[in-house]
């Protein structure tokens, strides 16, 4: 259930996301790669991860493992899988910044 509903909010980001651009034409749904190219899906994960990093850690329980981890119970866990996720983030939206802003442009 979670799986799914961590999909649709990914999938809600990802239609805001292009809804941002100005773009109203209808895509179809083989031609993704029209619409998100690489950079910007990495900056857009990075975001995303980001975000939940900061829900999870307001809610006090993170998705790991394939269960729930609380952070009253197992918070060694709990504050490692934060911080992946922070590091992910970062690390994706680095690595769209090097992309875009890199050395070669």
């Amino acid at each position: 259930m979670t799986n799914s509903r961590g999909l649709l909010i990914l999938v809600i980001v990802l239609l805001a996301a292009t809804m941002c651009t100005g773009q109203r034409k209808q895509v179809p749904l083989d031609r993704w790669d029209t619409v998100i190219t690489v950079p910007y899906g990495l900056l857009i994960v990075g975001i995303v991860l980001l975000l939940l990093a900061v829900i999870y850690t307001y809610t006090g329980k993170v998705w790991a493992r394939s269960c729930w981890v609380y952070r009253a119970k197992e918070p060694k866990w709990f504050w490692w899988q934060i911080a992946l996720y922070c590091l992910t983030g970062v690390g994706l939206i680095g690595a769209f910044l090097y992309k875009v802003y890199g050395p070669s442009n």
